[in-house]
């Protein structure tokens, strides 16, 4: 007897994934986030790089996290801000379990540090995080909401400053400096990465010269090019305009008209960079202005 074929309902929705898989491979995000941030993120690095279509994504990443470690495998530690957030850093179980997925996946993995000794420990079980946590954590928001509204949209991936560290252990010999983090464009004629810096305070004398050399390198293409992944052909070129991010307007203004009186005593041809300021909630960063700054011929 020939069987009959019943077609499904047109209307039928598919299965839904399992959520205890979903979840599973979210929190395994969560643990590569961590790592390639020098072991440690934030509730806020989360949200935007996981979540950021979501309406209440900053909720979901505290779930998230919050499952991460009643595993076992983060560990929270309070942060010195009003609104009491929390860091959590990648414990050795954490970076064992890390650990074991890229080796399944990938036939091997490299060598996962935990982030437990990030920050200070005090006597009386006080512990407080690096003097530059701040600093880090808004480069690492940046990269992650870039990547989601810079256009073209879907062009764009982010290394941090520790991938960075990572791929170029010689970068600091070669160019003078490290980049707080970098965006790849990924388009037909190659990879191209842009270049970030974060203006944590008001640089003056020699740290403000020195990032305004650095500047007047990228716009007059002397810097490099950069390795962004281990392939054999994982390098891309140095694009000539950067990104400086800074707290506020006034601290972007400022550092403007340091600029401008630079240019004006150097023979530098030219200065290029986007301002982005930091949001008040911090979840947000805005665009500003590109400040681009060229030497007079005359002089």
């Amino acid at each position: 007897m020939q069987k009959t074929r019943i077609p499904a309902p047109k209307n039928q929705k598919p299965k839904p994934a399992d959520t205890r898989e979903v979840n599973a491979r979210r929190v395994s995000q969560v643990l590569r986030l961590a790592w390639h941030n020098g072991g440690w993120t934030t509730a806020n690095i989360v949200a935007l790089a996981m979540f950021f279509q979501t309406e209440h994504r900053l909720t979901y990443a505290q779930r998230l996290l919050a499952s991460a470690a009643a595993r076992g495998w983060m560990l929270a530690r309070r942060l010195p801000v009003r609104s009491h957030a929390l860091a959590y850093v990648l414990t050795k179980d954490g970076a064992g379990q890390l650990a074991t997925e890229l080796c399944n996946a990938d036939g091997w993995a490299p060598e996962i540090r935990p982030g437990t000794t990030w920050g200070e420990h005090r006597k009386g079980g006080d512990w407080k995080p690096p003097g530059r946590w701040a600093h880090d954590e808004r480069a690492a928001r940046f990269v992650h909401l870039a990547t989601h509204t810079l256009k073209p949209i879907g062009k764009w991936t982010a290394l941090n400053e520790t991938q960075v560290r990572r791929l170029n252990p010689d970068l600091d010999e070669r160019v003078g400096k490290y980049p707080d983090g970098l965006l790849v464009r990924n388009g037909a004629d190659g990879p191209k990465v842009m270049w970030i810096e974060v203006e944590q305070a008001r640089k003056t004398g020699d740290y403000r010269r020195k990032l305004l050399a650095h500047l007047a390198k990228l716009a007059g293409g002397q810097v490099p090019r950069i390795r962004i992944d281990h392939g054999p052909f994982g390098y891309a070129e140095t694009g000539k305009q950067a990104f400086v991010i800074f707290r506020g307007v006034e601290e972007a203004t400022i550092f403007a008209r340091a600029a401008s009186r630079w240019v004006g005593d150097h023979k530098i041809g030219r200065l290029l960079y986007q301002v982005v300021t930091d949001d008040l909630d911090g979840m947000m960063l805005r665009m500003g202005p590109v400040v681009d700054l060229l030497q007079p011929r005359n002089t």
